[in-house]
């Protein structure tokens, strides 16, 4: 397998042309290349503002990995979607790889510029997908896409990618990196999950974060052993619209709008009703033999009293 190529570098070019459009190279961003190995515990990555650069060591990477000895690392190569503070260019020489003790945090990343959605069929960890699992997911996307668009998102706004082993959506957007971003990215990615997830095929909801790091296009994708029913496969772009524009955030909010909300409020003035009442805290207390203090409203403070076998109930009294 050594001698198998694991990148084309044509593909490779072409992504960065689409993803990295709009960066600011030389005017306060780059992108950060980054190889996890997890079982080592090692990562090696760098920071670009030089797009040759950055296309021939994601070459590389995919190729012969990085490092030498124990610390030779060769695993799939991942970059940041979003670009990142170009300050992070001086934590060691730019346009090189080396072993990082330190990524791209989420407050490295001046901007949103896409929103990533992984569609991925369900697995075990550490292995390929097969053909068929991959189709199952090729189907998510395509009813995706389209419901997408029917909500109201322009398909020019939308670049479709394979993982190697599932597929992406790219949504072009103009965000700010803050909070509200994050949760509304966030309600997103849960919206998209109850419109098309299925009990086999996972729209990933963990890829809200600002530093989020998606494959590199255009290199092999190697997760497990490369076998007859689990090969490796390449990472790409499959769409590309001739104009990519930025989708508007009132219809990121109408998505957003469809996620489930599993933590509704409280209407004004209802009380919670939890499971430590005066009557099932006293039924205990008979079980248990212990003694039991007056109640205490916690909103006036709570008192302390000696002894083991003491208990303070804790309720809010009328």
């Amino acid at each position: 397998m050594s001698d198998m190529k694991r990148f084309n570098l044509e593909e490779i070019r072409k992504a960065i042309r689409v993803l990295f459009k709009d960066v600011k190279f030389g005017d306060g961003e780059c992108i950060e290349v980054r190889v996890p190995d997890k079982k080592k515990h090692i990562t090696a990555a760098g920071w670009f503002d030089n797009i040759e650069e950055l296309a021939g060591q994601v070459a590389v990477l995919a190729q012969g990995g990085f490092g030498e000895g124990y610390r030779h690392i060769h695993e799939n190569a991942y970059w940041t979607c979003n670009p990142c503070n170009d300050a992070l260019l001086a934590r060691q020489p730019k346009n090189t790889i080396a072993i990082a003790s330190d990524t791209t945090s989420d407050n490295n990343i001046t901007r949103r510029v896409w929103l990533p959605i992984d569609i991925d069929p369900l697995r075990p960890s550490g292995v390929s997908a097969t053909k068929a699992e991959k189709k199952l997911a090729a189907e998510v996307t395509k009813k995706l896409f389209s419901e997408l668009q029917t909500i109201g998102v322009p398909a020019d706004s939308m670049v479709g990618g394979t993982s190697g082993n599932g597929y992406h959506i790219l949504i072009r957007i103009n965000l700010p990196n803050d909070n509200d971003s994050r949760d509304l990215i966030k309600r997103c990615l849960a919206a998209m999950q109850g419109m098309v997830g299925t009990g086999k095929v996972e729209v990933d909801p963990k890829v809200f974060n600002a530093a989020r790091i998606v494959k590199c296009y255009g290199t092999l994708s190697c997760k497990g052993e490369n076998t007859e029913t689990r090969p490796w496969m390449w990472s790409k772009l499959t769409q590309v619209p001739d104009e990519v524009v930025a989708c508007p955030t009132d219809v990121l909010e109408k998505i957003a709008a469809l996620a489930p909300d599993k933590n509704p409020k409280r209407a004004l003035g209802e009380k919670r009703e939890g499971p430590w009442t005066a009557g099932s805290t006293q039924e205990y207390l008979d079980w248990t033999g212990w003694e039991c203090g007056d109640p205490v409203d916690y909103q006036n403070g709570r008192k302390w009293m000696g002894g083991k076998r003491t208990v303070w109930a804790i309720w809010t009294l009328d």
